[in-house]
């Protein structure tokens, strides 16, 4: 599984995302979003994903999947990060 693959499973996860969300574009998008709040010297809060996720996905909170753990938000930290200094090569 890629990083991107990793970061939409833990999108859908996390705010019930349904399996064909979030596209590769919404995905790009989001991952914007929070490399600006990066670069803004902010390390982005689970509001600031969900603000970006909602902006970007039209079926927020349609989804439901069992055994959900919350501690998903360190990892989609984790995986922005290396994202954005993916990017920046």
């Amino acid at each position: 599984m890629s990083q991107d693959d990793d970061l939409s499973h833990s999108l859908r996860m996390l705010f019930g995302l349904p399996p064909a969300e979030p596209t590769p574009s919404q995905l790009a998008s989001i991952k914007l979003a929070i490399a600006r709040i990066q670069e803004s010297g902010r390390n982005p809060t689970k509001e600031d994903w969900e603000r970006a996720v909602q902006a970007n996905c039209r079926h927020v909170g349609e989804a439901s999947y069992s055994g959900i753990d919350n501690s998903s938000l360190r990892t989609l930290l984790a995986m922005a990060i290396a994202n954005a200094k993916e990017n920046r090569k």
